[in-house]
């Protein structure tokens, strides 16, 4: 993928890195913002999903007020 290497200033000749041309750029840079956009909020819909449908709130609720359809301890 890297295209050129650039040497490292200093000891040695190790690389630091690679530079990536405008094209290897522009597909690396918008891979990352459709992972951001897309992947990454998919776990975040799940859990508002889960919380709306089964929520906490209402669960303690309706121990509180006695729902008759729940049994008593």
């Amino acid at each position: 993928m890297c295209r050129r290497w650039i040497p490292a200033q200093g000891r040695n000749d190790e690389s630091v890195g690679c530079v990536l041309n405008w094209q290897w750029q522009w597909q690396w840079q918008w891979q990352l913002v459709l992972v951001l956009v897309w992947v990454l909020p998919l776990p975040l819909l799940l859990l508002l999903g889960l919380f709306l449908t089964f929520s906490p709130v209402k669960a303690k609720r309706r121990r509180r007020t006695g729902d008759p359809r729940l049994p008593t301890d």
